[in-house]
C-alpha cells in the first residue's frame, strides 16, 4: 500500500519542504531588506559623525588660536580693566592751525586709540549756531565767531588709553 501512495507521499513531502523553504526564504529576505535599510542609515549617520568630528577639530584649532591670542594680549596688558575711556566733544570755531592740531591728536598710537563718532567741519560760523548778537554770548568754552575762528569744528568721539 505504501508503494501505491509513494509518489503522492513524495509529492506531499516536497510540497511541505517547498512551503517551508519559501517561508524561511521570505523571512530571511525581509530581514535582509531591513538590514540593508539600516546599513544605509548607518552609513549616513557615520558620514554625518565624521563631518561633525572634522568641524569639531576645526573649532578646537580656532579656540586654541583664540586662547593663544588672549594669553598674549593679557601678557601685554591688554585687559579691559587696564584701560580708561575719555569722551571728547568739541563744538566751537577754531583756526585752521588749531583744527589741524586737534585732528592730528585723533590719530591712534600704541598708548591710546581714538574712536570717532562724528566729525563735521563747516566754514559758515553763523549756520553752525554762532551769532553776532550781544544778548546771546557764545556758550562757555567756545570762542567768539568774530575773528577767533576760521571754521566751525564739531567733533565727537572717545579716547581709549592705558590706565596707569
Amino acid at each position: 500500500m505504501i508503494t501505491r501512495f509513494r509518489s503522492q507521499i513524495v509529492l506531499i513531502v516536497l510540497a511541505v519542504a517547498l512551503a517551508a523553504t519559501a517561508y524561511f526564504f521570505l523571512g530571511t529576505f525581509a530581514k535582509y531588506l531591513q538590514l540593508r535599510a539600516e546599513f544605509g542609515s548607518s552609513q549616513k549617520t557615520f558620514k554625518l559623525l565624521q563631518m561633525r568630528e572634522r568641524e569639531l577639530d576645526r573649532k578646537r584649532r580656532i579656540l586654541a588660536r583664540v586662547k593663544s591670542f588672549v594669553d598674549k594680549a593679557r601678557a601685554l596688558g591688554l585687559e579691559k580693566y587696564r584701560w580708561d575711556t575719555y569722551e571728547v566733544e568739541i563744538k566751537e570755531p577754531v583756526t585752521f592751525e588749531k583744527a589741524a592740531e586737534i585732528l592730528n591728536q585723533t590719530v591712534s598710537t600704541g598708548s591710546y586709540y581714538f574712536k570717532p563718532v562724528y566729525l563735521h567741519i563747516t566754514k559758515d560760523l553763523k549756520a553752525a549756531g554762532e551769532t553776532d548778537n550781544a544778548e546771546n554770548p557764545p556758550k562757555s568754552g567756545m570762542m567768539a565767531a568774530s575773528g577767533n575762528g576760521d571754521i566751525y569744528l564739531n567733533l565727537k568721539g572717545s579716547f581709549l588709553a592705558r590706565a596707569r
